[in-house]
């Protein structure tokens, strides 16, 4: 399992609005093969992950894919997501693009007023559609054996 944590992410887009006041993005993908008798045997797969941010700005992006769907338990997926991560050399930047995203509300909501709480909450994803990494497809989605 491949963890992609960005800590200096630069852009992270919904399609309700750009969020870039947020603390951490977490994306997780799953094995893309696994090698049995020396053949390589491809796995369908799905990407994961969280996102960490102030709970109010990714609250209102969300609450309209709530309403449309009837409830937060039958919230509508996003239709795309990108992450986009800058390299801090000059190299090329690392850019994610995610299809049919589903966010679910956080299971725990914590506020302290009295500490100077900033209100941030992590909400987790799944994504249902493809993960694209730099305009290059992440799974085939076919289950098939090659050789290597």
């Amino acid at each position: 399992m491949s963890n992609y944590q960005g800590f200096n992410v630069e852009t992270f887009i919904l399609p309700g609005g750009r969020i870039e006041n947020y603390k951490r993005v977490k994306l997780t993908l799953g094995a893309l093969w696994e090698t049995k008798n020396g053949q390589r045997i491809y796995k369908a797969g799905q990407g994961s992950g969280e996102i960490e941010g102030k709970g109010k700005l990714i609250y209102s992006l969300l609450r309209p894919l709530a309403i449309a769907g009837g409830s937060w338990q039958k919230i509508k997926p996003v239709p795309g997501m990108a992450i986009y991560l800058p390299d801090d050399d000059g190299g090329e930047p690392l850019h994610f693009a995610l299809e049919n995203v589903v966010i679910a509300l956080p299971e725990d909501f914590d506020f302290n007023k009295l500490e100077g709480s900033e209100d941030n909450l992590t909400f987790k994803f799944d994504v249902l559609g493809q993960v694209v990494a730099g305009a290059v497809p992440v799974y085939d989605h076919l289950e098939e054996t090659g050789g290597f």
